[in-house]
């Protein structure tokens, strides 16, 4: 991607989320821009608090702000960025000097640091350097492995609306861990859908290899016969998200239609188990 474009990108998307942790792999003329927004939604936040405390954060009588966001306690915000400056037009020696001649260095906590403790909110990767690299090479293994894999949607419907489904989830899960199903499920699982008639049933996602001799409907015939509370097993191929072996997340790729070289980016959201998007605004 070219850093004209992919930096003003990367501010406006962190001014949107105001994540507090950051991890940038490849430091440039993207970093400022990364800490200039960590600073800006810093003032902004702090104005924020000032006009609630004023009661000044209303519209109409409504009030604008989440009280549980500003009740919690606020880590420091900080980008950690990991280059090791192999790059040949690397410009990572640069940006300690610019971020404090824009006053904006103290959320630059660690410069060039081994990440070990994770919980970013939000990472950024330029992939120029062989750091990066190597650290995409350490999981092509597990990668090329899932990639043989398929993901399908196991849609289990009790006799009725007495059954414990999450109970049912640990009993099947451990028939799994004791070998007698040959799959891998995933965290995106626990959820459970309405059927009718205070009915629900349990959606269970899973990794099948169909090609080592597996099958997702045999799979999904075996887990009626095991459990008797089980009525049905409906087995489809979820479409729904990229479900991989760090669990459910969603992602957008971009291009800029006019370039044939650093061009794109994609974004990747991770998705927990219970995810759901947040709702703050209605209208009566």
């Amino acid at each position: 991607m070219g850093c004209e474009n992919m930096g003003p990108m990367l501010y406006q998307l962190i001014r949107f989320l105001k994540p507090r942790k950051l991890l940038e792999i490849g430091a440039g003329y993207t970093s400022i821009f990364m800490l200039q927004a960590l600073a800006d939604n810093e003032r902004e936040l702090q104005a924020w608090e000032k006009m609630k405390k004023s009661k000044e954060c209303t519209c109409e009588g409504v009030d604008w702000s989440v009280d549980d966001y500003f009740a919690q306690e606020r880590t420091p915000p900080v980008l950690d960025i990991v280059d090791n400056m192999e790059h040949e037009a690397t410009t990572a020696h640069l940006v300690m000097e610019v971020a404090k001649a824009l006053n904006i260095d103290q959320y630059l906590k660690d410069y060039f640091a081994l990440v070990r403790d994770g919980g970013y909110a939000a990472v950024h990767s330029t992939l120029t350097n062989n750091l990066s690299k190597a650290w995409l090479a350490s999981v092509n293994a597990e990668r090329n492995e899932e990639a043989r894999c398929e993901t399908f949607r196991f849609e289990v419907k009790p006799w009725d609306g007495e059954c414990d489904l999450l109970k049912l989830e640990d009993k099947i899960r451990k028939a799994e861990k004791s070998g007698g199903l040959n799959l891998t499920w995933l965290e995106k699982s626990s959820l459970l859908e309405e059927v009718g008639f205070g009915i629900q049933k349990l959606l269970l996602y899973a990794r099948v290899n169909e090609s080592g001799g597996n099958s997702a409907d045999a799979i999904a015939e075996m887990i009626g016969e095991l459990f008797e509370e089980v009525q049905s097993v409906d087995v489809a191929p979820d479409e729904s998200a990229s479900v991989g072996i760090w669990g459910q997340f969603n992602y957008f790729g971009f291009q800029e239609p006019h370039k044939t070289r650093q061009n794109s980016f994609s974004l990747f959201q991770k998705r927990p188990k219970g995810f759901s998007e947040p709702t703050f605004s209605w209208t009566p």
